[in-house]
């Protein structure tokens, strides 16, 4: 394949993983919102994308064709998973609990945020290692 082609098809897996993480973003955080507070929606999405991404960096090492490696890590990682989460809706939904002066909400949505995003990434690796 040429590199003309292969950047092309790079593009087009990227834009299915994205395309298809919009969605499942959009679907999951629609239901939540219904339910609980619009930044624990935000949160929902991000614990499940950071576990996800852990396993995919686990399972991706078990991998020996690099053209496989490269195509999942674009695919999966970049497109889907990346378009599933969402750092700046997270920093938004954060200054406007810090905005609104809920301190308590926004120290919780903060510590919850990094400390359970690393811990379902280690889970999610740990898991893949298995």
């Amino acid at each position: 394949m040429s590199e003309e082609a292969s950047n092309y098809y790079s593009i087009l897996l990227i834009t299915i993983g994205a395309i298809s993480g919009a969605w499942v973003r959009w679907k999951i955080t629609e239901n939540i919102q219904n339910t609980y507070l619009k930044s624990w929606s935000t949160f929902s999405v991000n614990i499940i994308s950071t576990f996800f991404l852990g396993l995919l960096l686990s399972l991706l090492g078990r991998i020996e064709s690099a053209d496989v490696k490269i195509n999942l890590s674009l695919l999966i990682g970049l497109g889907f998973l990346g378009s599933l989460s969402t750092f700046s809706t997270f920093i938004m939904d954060l200054l406007e609990t810090m905005f609104n002066q809920k301190w308590k909400q926004s120290i919780l949505l903060l510590l919850s945020s990094i400390f359970g995003g690393l811990l379902m990434a280690s889970l999610g690796y740990k898991l893949g290692n298995q």
